[in-house]
């Protein structure tokens, strides 16, 4: 594996690697030679890197295998950060995006949370509106398929902010305050308890942070909706100034051409009516993003959106309002009559298990993503 390139990797090779993965120990040898051997700025190389790296998981996933325990997840970590934040290679990134739609369900909770921090903290709304169909269009998936589906929680919100913000600091408080009186026999018992509460608790941080997304795309809707009025309006108010524009032309060819009496004459014929027109400018978008209900308390952020940003906003909304259909249909048609008699952990066990659609990116891509001329600036 050192000594191939990444591109030379035969069929066979490749087979023989994850077949290796019976014994995942090897797993985080596999993701070191992988990374280790990998320029982030050679796009081949790079999506060559992904595509194994992929297969490795997904062999993992068929055969029932999780995660070692043994696995650098910083160093994963590290490598998807500087994918996702770093890489300029559109197809890349949304290739990147891909790999975590697809094995999401294998990672485990702790590396959920922190690929939602990374992706809600820094990225989301870049990838939720790109230029690129490929990353828009995987991110939603990652959205509605992945974080929704596997993280909601049945829980007023109220009560999952006020659990995730208060209880658990108090665990953590309590489970340091034993450790160093060392109470054996009270510390394990709180351990044990933190530890059962520990997926719940991260579950609906990554939850919280998806709602907090959510207000601010509702926002962004609203915003698409008002653009449309807007461009409406700018295009009635062209017609109009076009059209006063030949009326006058009209009076003054009149007036050169014929006499003072004709010209006057005609000139009382064409009504110029001077109207005070609305501006129509559309500002940049500076307001609160993410105005909740008075019952969660979230810190704001501001987003500015650009007018180049603007029109691939009003094609993500309309795309991510078509997916959410398509989203609760398939979400019918998995769900067993029962489900709703069953508990939260059995809800949770049997939404990993269902099969998520399968994603397919536009390998033809289309040549204006790959013409910077044609890309916007960020």
């Amino acid at each position: 594996m050192k000594a191939k390139e990444l591109k030379n990797y035969p069929d066979i090779m490749k087979a023989a690697m994850c077949s290796l993965l019976n014994n995942t120990s090897l797993l985080n040898i596999v993701i070191v030679i992988l990374f280790n051997k990998t320029n982030l700025f050679d796009s081949d190389a790079l999506l060559n890197c992904l595509e194994i790296l992929n297969s490795c998981l997904q062999y993992l996933c068929n055969h029932k295998l999780s995660m070692p325990t043994s696995l650098d997840q910083q160093f994963f970590l590290k490598g998807i950060r500087m994918i996702l934040l770093q890489c300029e290679h559109a197809f890349s990134v949304s290739k990147c995006l891909w790999l975590i739609y697809n094995n999401y369900v294998l990672f485990p909770l702790d590396i959920r949370k922190d690929i939602t921090d990374l992706l809600f903290e820094n990225v989301a709304t870049k990838f939720f509106m790109h230029w690129s169909f490929n990353i828009r269009m995987i991110f939603h998936h990652i959205l509605l398929y992945r974080i929704q589906h596997l993280h909601k929680s049945n829980k007023n919100l109220n009560e999952e902010y006020n659990f995730i913000t208060l209880s658990y600091r108090d665990l953590i408080q309590k489970y340091q305050q034993l450790s160093e009186t060392k109470k054996a026999t009270q510390f394990f018992r709180l351990k044990e308890f933190i530890q059962s509460h520990h997926c719940n608790c991260l579950s609906d941080v990554i939850y919280m942070k998806f709602f907090r997304f959510i207000q601010q795309i509702e926002e962004g809707k609203q915003l698409s909706t008002s653009q449309q009025l807007n461009q409406m309006i700018e295009e009635t108010h062209f017609h109009k100034q076009m059209k006063t524009k030949l009326i006058k032309k009209r009076i003054s060819d009149r007036k050169k051409g014929s006499s003072d009496q004709n010209s006057s004459s005609d000139a009382q014929s064409y009504r110029i009516i001077d109207e005070d027109e609305q501006d129509v400018a559309i500002p940049l978008f500076t307001g609160t993003s993410n105005e909740l209900k008075p019952q969660v308390k979230l810190p704001e952020k501001r987003v500015a959106v650009t007018q180049n940003q603007l029109k691939y906003l009003i094609k993500a909304c309309a795309e991510f309002e078509e997916l959410k259909f398509k989203y609760q249909k398939w979400k019918q048609s998995v769900i067993p009559v029962n489900f709703n008699s069953l508990s939260e952990d059995e809800k949770i066990n049997l939404n990993e298990t269902f099969k998520v659609p399968e994603v397919k990116l536009a390998v033809p891509l289309d040549e204006k993503e790959g013409n910077i001329k044609n890309t916007d600036e960020w």
